[in-house]
């Protein structure tokens, strides 16, 4: 009874702070609303009531206490200045630092608004440009607003929300407030990269309908040696379709024959997305594998899985993804290889491997050949293992690879033990290692030590990593060393774990 009582008088309690604290705001809105009547002229008024009832709709209270209501005014004035022209060609930003005499407001930050089309991925890809830069963002916040504008690209009227006709276009606004830059140049620095964040997101946007077009063409015509193979190479693009892939980029390469060698040619008008801006080490992974320099037997598979050696800047501030589809002559050989790149969608993260069509069969041959019953303990224990592996070990991994590791893994049994597991890249673009070390021994500091150990172990130029804990005793670290394309390293790892 007295835990019944105690949630009622939580919830109660977080109900009359939620309440005081869109009181509070409303006040404070009600107040910038007066002073805006106050000082403009009755004609222009309404439109920017109308802008401040939109941009400050969600805007986080605690960031708006404690500032004046003249400098509350002067920004709210200076946002609608902002939209006043804009040319839908090309992303507008502006940074500056408020200074009273030249803006009439003064704030100890540096503001960065932007106003460009309303798209997917704008925020996110914005804020990762600033996080990979280490500034501080104190304030972020944007809307979406619908406006009419004349052949000038004048600001003729701010919509109201949802009530917008056939004539209005929607737009992004953003605004942020970062730790202070006071050097022009770096300033200047940073408008030009956002400015090329934004182009790249708008390349991806304006041509993602023709990736996934292409990527349903390409499922729809995968030349098969094994029907088998075949069905399951379907199966995964039509995965990929399922809203399981970011979709950033597409190339297509050709293989032919020149005398003795082998040429492979990159078709630059089939190029989508980021692939049509920027170039990638497609044709010369496959053109190194063809010659035999890695030693799989990829060459004869349908799907092939890499990694980008390039960050990308669209969406999620990482290394992104290939999807390689072949297409075989018939002689058997490769003719072509498809190449999607992109980002796996958050919830693969965490689905089930029997619900990821390919890395099904990889699992349950993994499962095969450690030859445990099919009802017993020990498969039940190593198909947990194998449920939470990361996933980009069980895209990139070959079967033996992975059988491997995961063995070894499930023999560790739960014991205080630190082990080191290390994959590396058949394309040499990078090094995985996974970091095994009991949970309560674990911390920033130790974690930073190993990464430097790792990295100059491999001669990493740069590495990431993420951290997976659970009911376990031990806590497990994945690496991700980049290192220079086709550089070679052998290290024992044992030596390392140690």
């Amino acid at each position: 009874m007295e835990s019944h009582v105690d949630q009622h008088t939580s919830i109660d309690e977080h109900t009359r702070v939620e309440q005081h604290t869109r009181a509070e705001q409303d006040t404070l809105i009600e107040q910038l609303r007066s002073e805006i009547v106050q000082r403009l002229p009755s004609e222009q008024a309404p439109q920017v009531l109308e802008f401040t009832r939109q941009f400050y709709d969600k805007f986080p209270l605690q960031e708006l206490r404690g500032r004046p209501l003249s400098d509350l005014y002067a920004s709210t004035y200076g946002g609608w200045h902002f939209l006043q022209h804009y040319d839908d060609s090309r992303p507008k930003v502006r940074i500056f630092n408020p200074d009273f005499e030249q803006h009439g407001w003064q704030l100890q930050h540096t503001v960065v608004a932007v106003l460009c089309r309303d798209m997917p991925f704008v925020l996110d890809s914005v804020r990762g440009e600033l996080n990979s830069r280490n500034i501080s963002i104190i304030t972020i916040h944007s809307a979406s607003l619908q406006v009419r504008r004349d052949d000038q690209q004048r600001l003729l009227q701010l919509m109201p929300r949802n009530g917008a006709d056939g004539s209005a276009s929607t737009e992004a606004f953003l605004y942020l407030e970062i730790n202070r830059h006071s050097n022009p140049d770096d300033l200047a620095q940073l408008q030009q990269a956002i400015e090329q964040v934004l182009r790249e997101v708008e390349c991806v946007v304006d041509d993602f309908a023709a990736l996934r077009a292409r990527c349903a063409e390409v499922r729809n015509a995968i030349a098969v040696k094994d029907d088998a193979e075949a069905g399951a190479a379907q199966a995964f693009t039509d995965w990929l379709l399922d809203d399981n892939f970011t979709f950033l980029g597409y190339e297509y390469l050709q293989v032919s024959a020149d005398g003795d060698k082998t040429r492979i040619e990159r078709s630059g008008e089939s190029a989508l997305g980021l692939l049509r801006a920027r170039g990638s080490s497609g044709a010369d992974d496959l053109a190194a594998e063809l010659a035999g320099v890695n030693d799989d037997n990829s060459a004869t598979k349908i799907l092939i899985f890499s990694k980008s050696s390039l960050r990308t800047r669209v969406h999620r501030r990482v290394y992104p993804d290939y999807v390689g589809v072949r297409v075989f002559g018939a002689d058997g050989r490769v003719a072509a290889e498809h190449r999607f790149m992109g980002l796996y969608t958050s919830r693969v993260y965490t689905m089930p491997p029997a619900q990821i069509p390919v890395i099904a069969d990889k699992v349950e041959a993994v499962l095969a050949r450690a030859g445990f019953g099919k009802d017993s303990h020990e498969r039940s224990e190593l198909a947990r293992v194998l449920e939470i592996h990361p996933r980009d070990e069980l895209f990139h991994a070959d079967s033996a690879e992975l059988y491997e590791t995961v063995l070894a893994i499930h023999q560790m049994q739960e014991r205080r033990l630190v082990r080191l597991f290390v994959r590396r890249d058949s394309y040499g673009k990078y090094v995985s290692c996974l970091v095994y070390m009991p949970r309560d021994t674990y911390n920033t500091e130790l974690r930073v030590r190993i990464q430097t150990l790792l990295c100059n172990a491999f001669a990493a130029r740069e590495a990431e990593f993420s951290t997976f804990f659970s009911e376990s005793i031990l806590t497990r670290t994945h690496f991700i060393l980049q290192i220079e394309p086709g550089q070679r390293q052998h290290r024992d790892s044992a030596v390392l774990q140690d």
